[in-house]
């Protein structure tokens, strides 16, 4: 039916004329067809079909003789498909929230998102065991679960999921108590391991730092009285012996895992970068986990717009203009404040010139 109404221009006419008179107070719309390679395309199909609905049943009366009275919907049809799309819509907002479009959907959110999923899922397959529904729709909310368990169980492969959810300091093991009751002793262990993993990394890097810094002070000590320290080595020696010692058994981890959580805290990154003095070595691992996406899809776009930005004309640009551009566009969908439309008037216009430049210089090697 969809097919059928998109396929010329005629009949997409004709779909909207009907539309405005059936619905004149709602939007002019056409009909989604799904498909398989883009995300929750059944869901927008869905939900565009029960928003047509009255124009969708004019248009196949009116059409019967074309052979689309086979397609007429009846109302348990119509029913059926709000019971889908009851169940689909909240992988849809996880969709939404994950992939950075409607804020910037980061590791720490996944567990939360498959735990509420998989909850979403349980609780319909009871309401529709106890309905009178059909026996597909009970089936294919089984083979979700079974299909969402199955990527569930994958993410005790990955650390980096259990580090995301620890070191978030409204969450930290809190969350694993809650939740996974059963498996927090898992989650610690995990979480300990990769945490011990990348402290002893860094004190190695720290301890090969040292050695270099000393042999190069040692070759140039041979200008320098032994006996006689330089005012630089003094007064570093004066700020250690003020400076307060700290254990060198104490653990990070422990020490901010056993502090209490943070109410209300929207990001997490800045309250990291504000603490990187009372936890240095488990700060950078936290920062370093805490930016990474949780879907490459804001990736995607970056590149997608960076493609449109380098044109034919524009193909001089370096790559620190092109960072500021997209750094530029991208704080102004997030709607952050330091952006404002003088700046970017300024820089269409420094654009705009490059350009013109561009064009003169073509005409002289020309000429």
């Amino acid at each position: 039916m969809i097919r059928y109404i998109c396929w010329t221009p005629q009949r997409r006419d004709a779909f909207i004329h009907l539309c405005q008179h059936s619905q004149p107070d709602e939007p002019t719309f056409l009909p989604i067809a799904a498909n398989l390679t883009r995300w929750n395309s059944d869901f927008l199909a869905i939900r565009r079909a029960l928003q047509l609905r009255n124009p969708l049943e004019l248009f196949i009366s009116r059409h019967q003789w074309e052979g689309l009275s086979k397609d007429q919907l009846d109302p348990e049809d119509w029913k059926e498909l709000q019971d889908i799309l009851a169940i689909l819509q909240p992988f849809h907002k996880a969709t939404l929230g994950l992939e950075g479009h409607r804020g910037n959907g980061v590791l720490y959110e996944i567990f939360p998102v498959m735990d509420t999923l998989l909850e979403h899922l349980e609780n319909a397959k009871q309401l529709y065991t106890a309905s009178e529904s059909t026996p597909y729709l009970l089936q294919s909310i089984d083979l979700s679960w079974k299909k969402l368990n199955k990527y569930y169980a994958l993410t005790e492969f990955n650390p980096v999921l259990y580090a995301a959810v620890a070191l978030h300091p409204s969450m930290k093991y809190e969350y694993f108590e809650i939740a996974w009751e059963a498996w927090i002793v898992q989650a610690r262990t995990i979480t300990t391991q990769l945490w011990r993993t990348f402290a002893s990394s860094q004190a190695s890097v720290t301890s090969s730092t040292t050695s270099m810094q000393n042999t190069s002070r040692s070759s140039s000590a041979t200008t320098v009285m032994v006996d006689q320290p330089t005012p630089d080595s003094a007064l570093t020696s004066w700020k250690n012996k003020r400076r307060p010692r700290q254990s060198q058994n104490r653990d990070e981890l422990d020490e901010f895992t056993t502090t209490d959580t943070i109410d209300s805290l929207v990001n997490p990154r800045i309250w990291w970068i504000q603490h990187k003095n009372d936890y240095p070595k488990l700060a950078l691992l936290a920062l370093g986990i805490l930016a990474i996406p949780a879907m490459s899809a804001e990736v995607e776009r970056v590149f997608s717009s960076t493609g449109l930005l380098i044109t034919d004309r524009r193909n001089r640009l370096k790559e620190d203009i092109i960072e500021a551009v997209e750094c530029l566009k991208s704080w102004q969908k997030e709607g952050a404040g330091i952006v404002m439309f003088k700046e970017l008037d300024q820089l269409q216009d420094m654009l705009t010139q490059l350009e013109q430049k561009a064009n003169l210089d073509g005409v002289s090697e020309s000429t």
